[in-house]
């Protein structure tokens, strides 16, 4: 039986959660501690699920660009499309200027709405199905990559599913 260091965080030993390379659990200072039981627990996982060890997959690399933020494929490109186009959208949004205008239509739509008010994706669904050809599932997509990309940029801030135009400090 393990014995838990007093103050390890909740993830300690976890057959799931430790990654060595990761930001997180490579500056932990109770990394030297939690690996080996991390390899127990794992070792153990796998015998009781019945995986043999020819089936384990090798980790991951984290994603080049930026180490230990994962961003999905579409939405990485959008946000390299962004950053590429100089909108300095950030900045413009702030001033209550939508960027996305000749720029990219189903962001131009989120600009629009969020330079009204907060929104949450279901809003934003139903404004792709109105104002555009897209169907239910695209349009569902597309408010979800709009709303991560303009996360990601760092021009609204989610809380609790609600997007809201951040505000210059």
């Amino acid at each position: 039986m393990t014995t838990i260091p007093s103050f390890a965080p909740g993830c300690f030993g976890s057959a799931l959660a430790y990654q060595e390379e990761h930001p997180v659990c490579s500056s932990c200072v109770f990394r030297e501690q939690c690996a080996p039981v991390h390899a127990l627990n794992l070792k153990a996982l796998r015998e009781s699920l019945k995986i043999p060890e020819r089936y384990v997959v090798k980790e991951r690399k984290p994603d080049d660009a930026q180490p230990g933020l994962s961003l999905p494929k579409k939405v990485r490109e959008l946000v390299d499309r962004i950053d590429n186009a100089n909108l300095r959208a950030v900045e413009r949004l702030q001033a209550g200027e939508n960027p996305f205008k000749g720029f990219s239509a189903f962001l131009q739509i989120a600009a629009h709405m969020l330079l009204k008010r907060s929104i949450n994706q279901e809003d934003l669904t139903k404004a792709y199905l109105q104002t555009t050809k897209m169907g239910r599932d695209a349009a569902v997509a597309h408010s979800r990559m709009a709303l991560q990309a303009l996360t990601h940029i760092g021009a609204i801030d989610m809380l609790d599913g609600i997007a809201t135009l951040r505000r210059p400090s």
